[in-house]
């Protein structure tokens, strides 16, 4: 998290008088909702709570304080009695998948639409991957819907289209993606390339980068050293169905 401080503290270092009152303005209205919504001393330390849960608690309720749901406070006891949770919330401040996931959970589940502290929101960009329709994944233009996973590590799903990865994948397969711009090479990902979002196995030696069809009717497609191939993330696996919210 240095990084992230560092450059929040950059950022905020010479704030206006107003831009510091809506700051404190927030703070308290935060503080005040939780000690209004939850439990009389929802952070005490015979809980066994933490600054994880403290500072993820926060985040969530100040992202939400038109929408808290009426049984919060049942919500905050079961996300504080969740094993993987209580696991995120024990690492370091500098771990920053488990701050991410600590926070993302604590968001999904006291105020988000899911009733299942085991499963995840993402979202499922609808619109076929490996066809030339030139949609970025990312570009909030971009049609999507929110689905829900129990793959942690999942960030999004796409839907492919062709039969350039077969055997392994097939025509109209959903794939979970892990949001990440490097890949091993040898790591199957998700691109955009030429104006496309393309599914292949990315490959990377001394002398070149290439994308591979796993079908050998597709030819690999090298990338010339004047032009950008952008990486938007690994593949997990693929699912059968999705479960829309």
């Amino acid at each position: 998290m240095d990084d992230f401080l560092t450059l929040y503290f950059q950022a905020h270092k010479n704030m206006s008088d107003t831009e510091l009152k809506q700051k404190a303005e927030l703070f308290n209205s935060v503080v005040n909702a939780i000690y209004d919504n939850l439990v009389k001393t929802p952070f005490h330390i015979k809980n066994g709570l933490n600054s994880g849960v403290c500072d993820s608690v926060m985040v969530a309720f100040a992202n939400n304080l038109n929408n808290i749901p009426k049984d919060i406070s049942k919500r905050f006891y079961e996300l504080n009695h969740n094993d993987e949770f209580y696991k995120y919330c024990g690492k370091s401040v500098n771990d920053n998948k488990s701050v991410k996931n600590r926070i993302q959970m604590a968001n999904d589940y006291l105020f988000g639409e899911i009733e299942d502290i085991n499963l995840k929101i993402i979202r499922f960009y609808d619109f076929p991957v490996s066809a030339g329709h030139g949609n970025f994944i990312g570009d909030e233009t971009a049609a999507y819907v929110k689905i829900t996973t129990d793959n942690r590590k999942a960030d999004f799903a796409v839907k492919i289209t062709g039969n350039s990865m077969e055997p392994d994948y097939h025509d109209g397969d959903i794939l979970l993606v892990k949001s990440q711009n490097t890949l091993n090479s040898g790591q199957l990902g998700i691109f955009f390339y030429d104006g496309d979002t393309l599914f292949k196995k990315y490959k990377k030696n001394k002398k070149k980068i290439s994308i591979i069809s796993l079908n050998k009717d597709y030819d690999p497609v090298d990338i010339p050293s004047n032009r950008k191939l952008v990486i938007q993330g690994l593949v997990l696996g693929k699912i059968t169905s999705i479960t829309e919210i």
